[in-house]
């Protein structure tokens, strides 16, 4: 019987997988084939996490995801009439520049993509 407590280690040719300090493989008796169906339910799960992340690849490559952080970083610099807290004049002012310099280089990431820069 298989427990849960012995890791899984691979053979040096990878044909199988056994348990530490013990000759039991999943390609073997019936009973085996409950752990390889737990195993392979971990791997099912993280699909959606290898689909997203290959979504935000594509996104990032894309020059208007590019303009779109540009407006929001433009949207984000401090405005007259905004509800400033306890933000000296100074500090504004740096938040200012911040927000002024990354959505320029969120636009010039922009061109550099419609241009074709990066393929």
């Amino acid at each position: 019987m298989i427990t849960a407590q012995r890791p899984l280690v691979m053979d040096t040719e990878g044909a199988q997988m056994t348990r530490a300090t013990s000759d039991i493989t999943l390609f073997g008796p019936s009973d085996n084939r409950a752990l390889l169906r737990r195993l392979l339910g971990r791997l099912d799960l993280t699909e959606p996490i290898r689909r997203r992340a290959v979504q935000d690849a594509i996104t990032d490559a894309l020059a208007e995801t590019w303009i779109w952080r540009s407006y929001a970083f433009e949207q984000a610099r401090p405005r007259p009439g905004d509800f400033t807290g306890l933000a000296t004049p100074a500090e504004l002012a740096a938040a200012d520049e911040r927000c002024a310099e990354v959505a320029l280089a969120c636009r010039n990431h922009a061109d550099a993509l419609a241009r074709g820069w990066f393929e």
